[in-house]
């Protein structure tokens, strides 16, 4: 467990997502929606087309998080 002080030290930095940030997120998208079959539907190349509208949260370099945004 960490201490108070080390939570408090802990931070998320919200950045824009990366074509890097691709495999560590396709390889947990399925778990992260409940087991759901998603990976399919998170083409690699949103994160080249979108990324000036799409952002990762990463904590502790982990990512914690990320929304695919694109303007229709």
């Amino acid at each position: 467990m960490l201490s108070a002080e080390e939570e408090a030290m802990s931070e998320v930095v919200i950045r824009h997502l990366e074509l890097d940030d691709y495999p560590p997120i396709i390889s947990v998208l399925d778990e992260w929606w409940g087991g759901r079959p998603m990976a399919a539907r998170l083409p690699r190349l949103f994160f080249v087309h979108f990324s000036s509208t799409s952002f990762s949260a990463v904590e502790d370099g982990q990512i914690v998080g990320f929304l695919i945004g694109f303007v229709s």
